[in-house]
């Protein structure tokens, strides 16, 4: 570990990896090693994925109980009322999702270009804010990718 330079207003200081990547190879390759590996990569992933549901559904209650209240005081007033009052999205703006599957037919050649790009999108953000730079405003965004060929055998029908 090596320290990681300070940010913001300088009271916070991290730690960095020293390297780039850890091969552990005690695990021996056993089914079971690798499940437990996958596990808690997911379990991770899945606790951020229902904090963040969480979070939204409490906006969400605020952002209704604020648009029920504008209403309400629009009624009484006999005002107009704007969607934007309301909380109404703007049309052709919506919210990012939590989680986003999706399956995509493409050949070998299209796979590889879809891999690459989605590989220079991750590099071009993460060279965006090193550690040395970054702003107090920077937040960390959490991101999992998964490109899996469909390892389902050739049935009729299924293509």
């Amino acid at each position: 570990m090596e320290r990681s330079p300070s940010e913001g207003d300088g009271r916070e200081r991290r730690w960095k990896a020293a390297g780039y990547s850890l091969l552990v190879d005690s695990l021996n390759h056993t089914p079971a090693s690798k499940q437990a590996f996958i596990d808690v990569q997911l379990n991770t992933f899945r606790d951020r994925i229902m904090k963040e549901v969480a979070r939204r559904e409490a906006e969400d209650k605020l952002l209704r109980q604020a648009a029920e209240e504008a209403v309400a005081t629009a009624r009484d007033a006999n005002a107009p009322l704007d969607g934007r009052d309301i909380g109404v999205p703007e049309p052709g703006r919506r919210r990012p999702p939590v989680l986003s599957t999706g399956m995509v037919f493409v050949n070998a050649e299209q796979r590889a270009e879809f891999q690459r790009r989605l590989a220079e999108l991750i590099d071009e953000f993460e060279e965006l804010n090193p550690a040395s730079e970054r702003s107090v405003d920077a937040e960390r965004v959490y991101y999992l990718v998964s490109v899996l060929a469909d390892s389902a055998p050739e049935t009729p029908g299924h293509a």
